[in-house]
């Protein structure tokens, strides 16, 4: 079992990591995943010198939710049934919960303080220019970024500003007005190129492209903040050549700043029998606290074999939930008892992590070593990274759990407005 938040004498910012969770106290300990309070608050006399194993049941490592029924409160339950637990027995361990790798960093806990501070009526936001001068990209490009994040970009709606009398649509699709966050972010052409890149797709309710671009960085590991503020970059100089010089890419282009071929799948490809290909994806959903998984099976034929959506209670990062999803995809596969299988999902970070040997001491490390586990008591199983066009189907599902979820559909079961993605990857 494992949890990512804790505290310290000073806030949450280390966190126990437990399996069996024989050696951690239900009370009195930091264990749910609660920033400003990880402990349990319900006072039942059961829970007195109890350890979080006794909310496990005994024959199989799952949660005993009738005993959490009994004995905590509403808001307990739902923060430990969300709590996933692991099928490998491991000591209790700490970790520092605001690196995705469980070690301690400079870098995280100096914005823990920083966030920390009081900010007297005014927004602080001194750790994103710290990080965004600190990536590691050409001054122009830093230039540039900076130029867009002061909203001191010649796009025509910033000249219309300055009274230029000039058409404030955006030369590109010649629909919306061309502000900044628009024609970097927004439009078709620039929205094409964001979900075609290998850098995990944000979801921002922002209204400026600062707050866009900050969001990102939050989310981001260092070499998509890099690939991002490279992409940005191209698209800029993609605009400029459309306006100035008649030219412009025919479909989309990558951080590199050329026309795309790229090394990644693209679309779904059927895959050689007798293999299947098993497509999964996780969704957050923030205002509801859950998230939810799609997965889906198809065989040589592109027949779809099963589809599965499932949606559960918590809050976790959008790495974590991606590992339990593909953690859950391979469950499913040993369920199924499938051989020569192919598992794909759009996360870059996750597959590159999965296939790397190197043990991490977190939440995420520990759903990757489950995975990693689970892998090798399957025959022929392997994973591999495509573009979120290419798993159209499994990202429409786990969309879809919010509504419909824990259901399990045939081919000749699925509803009708999945036809046009299964039609659209055959084509």
């Amino acid at each position: 079992m494992f949890n990512s938040r804790g505290t310290t004498c000073y806030q949450a910012w280390y966190s126990k990591v437990y399996w069996l969770s024989q050696f951690t106290n239900i009370l009195n300990e930091p264990w749910l995943n609660d920033d400003q309070h990880p402990f349990i608050i319900s006072s039942h006399p059961a829970l007195v010198n109890q350890k979080v194993s006794a909310l496990v049941k005994t024959t199989i490592n799952e949660w005993d939710e009738e005993v959490l029924r009994d004995v905590l409160t509403e808001r307990d339950y739902k923060l430990v049934i969300a709590i996933p637990l692991s099928q490998t027995s491991m000591e209790d361990k700490w970790h520092w919960y605001k690196e995705y790798t469980g070690l301690f960093s400079v870098r995280s806990a100096c914005q823990l303080i920083q966030d920390s501070k009081p900010v007297n009526g005014q927004p602080d936001n001194s750790g994103f220019w710290r990080c965004l001068w600190q990536l590691k990209v050409p001054p122009k490009v830093k230039n540039f970024l900076w130029r867009a994040c002061t909203n001191c970009l010649p796009t025509c709606f910033q000249l219309s500003l300055g009274k230029v009398p000039i058409e404030v649509k955006c030369p590109i699709c010649h629909g919306e007005t061309e502000t900044i966050l628009h024609i970097l972010v927004e439009c078709p052409f620039s929205y094409n190129c964001w979900r075609t890149a290998a850098i995990s797709q944000i979801a921002s309710a922002a209204t400026s492209f600062a707050g866009w671009f900050d969001d990102g960085l939050k989310l981001w590991k260092k070499e998509e903040q890099i690939g991002a503020t490279m992409l940005c970059w191209s698209i800029w100089n993609n605009r400029n050549n459309s306006v100035w010089n008649s030219k412009q890419s025919s479909s989309f282009i990558s951080p590199s700043g050329h026309g795309q071929q790229g090394r990644f799948i693209e679309h779904w490809t059927k895959p050689n029998d007798p293999y299947i290909n098993v497509n999964v994806d996780g969704a957050i959903f923030s205002n509801e606290e859950c998230f939810g998984y799609g997965l889906v099976a198809r065989n040589s034929s592109g027949y779809v074999i099963e589809a599965v959506q499932i949606r559960k209670i918590g809050t976790w990062s959008p790495l974590l939930v991606e590992a339990m999803g593909l953690k859950e995809a391979l469950s499913w596969i040993k369920r199924k008892d499938w051989h020569h299988a192919i598992i794909e999902s759009d996360c870059l970070t996750l597959i590159n992590d999965i296939k790397n040997a190197k043990t991490l001491d977190s939440p995420y490390g520990f759903v990757l070593q489950d995975c990693r586990g689970l892998l090798t008591s399957l025959f022929d199983v392997d994973c591999k990274f495509v573009k979120r066009s290419a798993n159209g189907l499994a990202h429409a599902l786990a969309r879809a759990s919010l509504f419909e979820a824990d259901r399990i559909l045939s081919g000749d079961s699925l509803p009708t407005c999945y036809a046009s993605i299964i039609l659209g990857d055959l084509i």
